[in-house]
């Protein structure tokens, strides 16, 4: 079931992307933009976790909507507010396709906390607007979930703060944090 959710949505994100109607009008392109942002991730999945780093942004759009695409790299923290000596920590590789409001994405992550270790590879399914985005992701552990504040489920919400970005349209580039909507 869990499979089926996640394929339909994929299925849905590019069906949307792929199938937008310009046979009557060419749109004319009017958002056609990069940037480098800094990425921040907060969420769920057993218990809470903070990512912070670095993403590169592509966004591309016109009257019938806009697409983009994320690559990021990130310290991702776990923290036990018990026992700080338990703390995971890791580093996550992000990947994002956006069309319109929709978006799929995929996270590598590489946790360890004292002697243990664990790799993830977990699919998400994201709903957002530009640079904020909620999402849904399920990790596959390559070594049988061996830490218990990670969880197989995920519930998030990531926020790209651009500090250098690149207007093609407008041919514009400028260093400097700016709204991100």
């Amino acid at each position: 079931m869990k499979f089926f959710a996640l394929y339909f949505l994929s299925a849905f994100c590019y069906i949307n992307a792929a199938c937008q109607d310009t046979s009557i009008l060419i749109p004319k392109v009017d958002i056609n933009n990069n940037s480098w942002n800094v990425r921040i991730n907060n969420g769920i999945q057993s218990s809470y976790f903070f990512d912070f780093g670095l993403s590169r942004t592509s966004f591309i759009g016109s009257g019938h909507g806009f697409y983009g695409t994320s690559l990021s790299i990130s310290y991702s923290l776990f923290p036990n507010f018990k026992d700080f000596k338990r703390t995971i920590q890791g580093v996550k590789l992000s990947g994002e396709f956006f069309g319109n409001m929709f978006g799929i994405g995929l996270d590598l992550s590489y946790y360890n906390s004292n002697q243990n270790s664990d790799f993830f590879i977990a699919p998400k399914a994201l709903l957002g607007i530009s640079k904020l985005n909620f999402y849904y992701s399920y990790n596959f552990s390559t070594n049988n979930y061996h830490f218990t504040m990670i969880g197989k489920h995920a519930f998030g919400v990531s926020f790209h703060l651009p500090f250098y970005w690149n207007d093609k349209i407008k041919k514009e580039k400028r260093w400097g944090f700016k709204s991100a909507f």
